[in-house]
């Protein structure tokens, strides 16, 4: 049997694609008024915890990131972590909890609360094309836990195969599923497959939405988008005239939410005002405060100005979920002894998030409901997103936060 004291690498792999038509599934009125059911305990407790660490885990990649572009998916990585410590025992099962904020539920809870959660995320609107898929990957000689195998198949509908990692092919077969589950968006996401390696966590998510109400794309112009340093870059600038919105502005921000498909999803995007940064937003976020914001924001029509833009983002990210207290999970005391039968502890060595959206006329992303503050009748002026912004997508039923983002330059 071969030694385990090897690496063991976490591969998520997201993907979130702009609402390009053609690929969207059963259209429906937009009217149309959805049965929705209501959440379990346990869903709406795995969707409070998950929004607090979406909020904990964007602010600590910004520190790390600060001058550039930004997008990842908060959900996609609680959720691939709530996969994996069903193999974790002992301190690192409760390194992950913590992390995750999950310490009061079980691993049953947390399964069943994601695997009701994905479920339903999935089929709350036919006019958005969303998935999630999970895989793991082990080098053939080893044997997988069967508990562990039967939970990931049972609750995050994880494909679980051995494959020869010694084969020159290996990495390619990887890299083939995850292009299948992302609709070709992204094809090479390990390069290669090195002796150490032993297993390869893999989770990919795929989002494809319309706007409710598209931007005319015979009203797309250069125009000015100001930089955080004063100067300029002539970017794509869209315009939708009359667009409907949940609209909210305090002293720190200006937050819109706009909808996608039969407005279950939504973008939210928060501007700072003059005084204020986008760290300074940021910082300051959690799912409690951004609730507050939504439940007070007012519906309101207004002429809008948004860049067009895409952003890739490729990340390792145990160096964050380390400072977020999962440290151990990739260190030499690491206890996954629940993966393998009769095998020592495997640590992960890396932790590979990547993430891309792309905004046009016709759709994106989806997520947001919208915030606080009063506003008065009078008729507001073109609400021009001409600055670098924060944005947000969600579901507003459940409350998920899926994706997060920071535009910092949409000519990047």
């Amino acid at each position: 049997m071969r030694d385990l004291n090897l690496y063991s690498i976490l591969f998520i792999c997201l993907l979130i694609a702009g609402g390009l038509s053609g690929c969207q599934q059963e259209k429906i009125d937009p009217e149309e008024t959805l049965e929705l059911r209501e959440l379990s305990v346990i869903e709406q407790e795995v969707v409070a915890l998950s929004n607090d660490f979406a909020f904990h885990l964007f602010a600590k990649v910004n520190q790390e990131t600060p001058n550039g572009n930004l997008f990842i998916s908060p959900f996609s990585v609680s959720m691939a972590l709530g996969m994996t410590l069903n193999g974790a025992a002992d301190s690192t099962l409760k390194a992950i909890q913590h992390t995750l904020g999950q310490n009061d539920l079980i691993p049953v809870e947390i399964n069943k609360g994601y695997n009701e959660l994905s479920t339903l995320l999935k089929s709350i609107d036919k006019r958005v094309n969303y998935s999630n898929s999970s895989a793991l990957w082990y080098h053939q000689q080893l044997q997988v836990n069967s508990l562990f195998k039967d939970i990931s198949a049972a609750y995050y509908e994880a494909w679980v195969e051995g494959i020869d990692f010694e084969h020159p092919k290996s990495a390619a077969w990887v890299n083939k599923w995850v292009e299948n589950q992302t609709e070709s968006k992204v094809k090479v996401m390990v390069e290669e497959i090195q002796p150490e390696n032993q297993m390869f966590f893999t989770n990919t998510v795929y989002f494809k939405a319309d706007w409710a109400q598209a931007f005319d794309k015979s009203l797309t112009a250069k125009a000015p988008f100001y930089k955080v340093d004063g100067t300029s870059v002539q970017a794509n600038m869209m315009f939708a005239d009359d667009a409907e919105v949940l609209f909210y502005q305090d002293v720190e921000k200006t937050l819109i939410d706009l909808p996608y498909g039969n407005k279950q999803y939504s973008m939210v995007i928060l501007l700072p005002r003059e005084g204020y940064s986008m760290d300074d937003l940021i910082d300051g976020l959690d799912a409690e405060t951004m609730n507050t914001y939504y439940t007070s924001a007012d519906t309101l029509t207004l002429d809008l100005r948004l860049p067009k833009f895409n952003i890739a983002s490729k990340l390792e990210l145990e160096p964050v979920l380390a400072a977020l207290g999962m440290g151990v999970a990739f260190g030499e005391e690491a206890n996954f002894s629940n993966l393998f039968e009769n095998e020592g502890n495997v640590p992960l060595r890396q932790m590979i998030h990547h993430a891309y959206v792309e905004v046009h006329e016709d759709g994106t992303e989806a997520g947001a409901s919208t915030v606080s503050g009063s506003i008065s009748n009078t008729p507001l002026p073109t609400i021009s997103v001409d600055q670098p912004f924060v944005f947000f997508i969600r579901e507003k039923h459940t409350q998920a936060v899926l994706f997060a983002g920071k535009m910092i330059n949409p000519v990047m």
